[in-house]
């Protein structure tokens, strides 16, 4: 009996490692999320931390990037878009959240992982705006 239960925990495992390995989990896909996320669920972030005086906040926004509106966000900046809806690794903007490019933003704080990837998954919904 022992043997028995070892058996099926093991191949308990082995399915799980599967499923984990091909990008999937054990209810479903990646993105498979009940709700979408919108501007609404991410603005705070962007007010709180980005959208300030002397940063991307006008006048003088950095880069000629504004966050503090939706438009400004999906304008980007004097070099090109920053968010492509869609898909979050496209668009500068999920790599200096992460810090995967230098300067990290936002500069005076870095955001909470949760954070990141709430606006990582805005970027997934395809930018809604409500």
């Amino acid at each position: 009996m022992k043997r028995i239960i070892q058996f099926w925990g093991l191949i308990l495992v082995v399915v799980m490692i599967s499923a984990c390995s091909t990008g999937e989990n054990m209810i479903g896909t990646e993105n498979s999320r009940d709700l979408t996320v919108t501007y609404k669920d991410v603005k705070p972030i962007f007010r709180e931390s980005c959208a300030l005086v002397g940063c991307h906040l006008d006048p003088g926004a950095r880069h000629d990037l504004r966050l503090d509106t939706y438009d400004h966000i999906l304008k980007g900046s004097g070099h090109g878009a920053v968010v492509v809806a869609g898909y979050p690794d496209e668009g500068e903007m999920t790599y200096r959240l992460s810090g995967e490019i230098s300067p990290a933003m936002p500069l005076n704080k870095k955001l909470d992982p949760a954070q990141i990837e709430l606006i990582r998954l805005w970027i997934i919904d395809g930018l809604k705006r409500d």
